[in-house]
């Protein structure tokens, strides 16, 4: 499969997660309630876990849109996934929230080990491997986290309590 046919199926799946998240929002049983109910790491964690890759997706064919060589495409955005995701780590969209979503403190444990090392993989790739599969790896890590949140959220009738 093409590189940019694997990105499009990345945004095609970050715009589905972000979309159905929305009507679950709205429709769901959470919206019987008041919307203040709705759990804030939650919603941070699908709409961060989907439009970053999304833009990321973006920056990528962007960078192909102005011919420069594949290499250099993915060594771009891997480093800028790794700035934005350790910059959202920094400013609370990150892994403590993460901790927290998967409530067992292994469990959060693992899935901070894990984004530590997606970002580290972004920076190994930046610096010196220059390939596609870093790039769409921590494309799919993000929405895989978005996904699990996403699930959360459907199957919780009152994620606050």
């Amino acid at each position: 499969m093409d590189p940019f046919e694997s990105l499009s199926l990345c945004a095609e799946v970050a715009i589905a997660i972000t979309g159905f998240s929305g009507v679950v929002l709205v429709f769901g049983d959470n919206s019987r309630s008041s919307a203040a109910q709705v759990d804030p790491v939650l919603f941070r964690i699908i709409f961060t876990g989907t439009l970053t890759p999304l833009g990321l997706v973006v920056i990528a064919f962007l960078l192909d849109a102005a011919e420069f060589e594949h290499h250099v495409v993915w060594r771009i955005s891997s480093a800028v996934h790794a700035v934005v995701v350790s910059l959202l780590s920094a400013f609370g969209s990150g892994t403590s929230e993460q901790r927290r979503l998967f409530s067992l403190t292994r469990g959060g444990r693992v899935v901070t080990f894990a984004s530590v090392l997606v970002i580290a993989l972004s920076l190994l790739n930046a610096a010196s491997l220059h390939q596609f599969w870093p790039f769409l790896f921590a494309v799919w890590y993000g929405m895989a986290l978005a996904l699990f949140a996403f699930v959360q959220l459907v199957f919780s009738s009152r994620p606050n309590q």
